[in-house]
């Protein structure tokens, strides 16, 4: 089946579908060459885990337009509702608390979401490197100088997600829409019953509160110190000495 290089990567070719046609014609017996050999499917299993990695990567983008698309849909329905209303105090309460409430809804989504995105990513890269490693012990004695053409190793794994990355921008921007619009709807939907100041104290609380759920979310879900245990321990399998990390 023929590939479109612009949405997927490039497919592979491996041994035996170079080399199986040419033995078959010089094998006078006409025999199928029934033998297993791990190289192909080492080759086939990198193949996979490249392959998802990149669709991880390619489903972030995806998903994060999708996030913004829906966003100002329900923010053109909100404005559409006051439009028509004729004012904010003409909106039904209920209607502007729904709305907010999707919104919110949403934001949490697509935040565990990305963030689910971002652990595939990270277990293909970490399948890929471990059999990166395997290679080098392999090949270490034929050629001692072969692990300095790997630059990309499990040791240059990043733990976590720093400060500035991508997933981190993307991840605390839904937080942060997704609890201001929980808020939001706090405010509105209590407003009637507190005074003002105590539906935006109350409002206050919530936000502080959806934030801190979201961090410890995020914390949790990407730890540093949870990935490199499972660094540690796959190096620690195919026999690989890691540096130690602080």
């Amino acid at each position: 089946m023929a590939r479109d290089a612009t949405n997927m990567p490039f497919p592979r070719s491996t041994s035996y579908q170079n080399s199986d046609s040419t033995e078959q014609d010089n094998d006078s017996n006409n025999k199928l060459d029934v033998s297993l050999k791990a190289e192909n499917m080492l080759l086939a299993e990198f193949n996979y885990a490249s392959l998802t990695a990149y669709q991880a990567m390619e489903d972030r983008a995806r998903i994060t337009s999708f996030y913004y698309l829906l966003l100002g849909v329900l923010a053109s329905g909100l404005a559409a509702i006051y439009q028509f209303s004729n004012g904010a105090h003409a909106i039904p309460q209920f209607i502007v608390v729904t709305l907010l409430l999707i919104a919110a809804i949403v934001s949490v989504t697509f935040f565990i979401t990305i963030i689910r995105l971002r652990q595939a990513y990270r277990e293909s890269v970490l399948c890929m490197n471990v059999m990166k490693e395997f290679y080098i012990q392999q090949f270490k004695q034929q050629m001692p100088t072969i692990e300095h053409a790997f630059r990309w190793r499990l040791r240059t794994i990043p733990l976590g997600e720093r400060i500035g990355s991508v997933t981190f921008m993307f991840g605390y921007l839904n937080a942060l829409i997704g609890s201001l619009c929980l808020a939001g709807a706090v405010f509105i939907g209590t407003e009637q019953l507190f005074s003002e100041l105590g539906a935006s104290i109350l409002a206050g609380m919530v936000f502080v509160m959806a934030i801190l759920l979201h961090i410890f979310y995020y914390r949790r879900a990407l730890s540093k110190r949870s990935e490199a245990e499972i660094i540690h321990e796959e190096a620690v399998e195919i026999g690989v000495v890691l540096p130690k990390t602080t």
